[in-house]
C-alpha cells in the first residue's frame, strides 16, 4: 500500500502524493456540491 504524504486540488480534481513522490490524480472523491 502506499502511503499519502500531502493532498492538494487542482481543477477540481484531488492529486495526492505518494511514498514514491509521485503525484496521482483521483477522480473527484468528495462530490459533494
Amino acid at each position: 500500500m502506499t502511503l499519502i504524504y500531502a493532498g492538494k486540488r487542482m481543477g477540481g480534481r484531488l492529486y495526492v502524493r505518494t511514498a514514491g513522490g509521485n503525484w496521482i490524480a483521483i477522480q473527484s472523491l468528495l462530490n459533494v456540491s
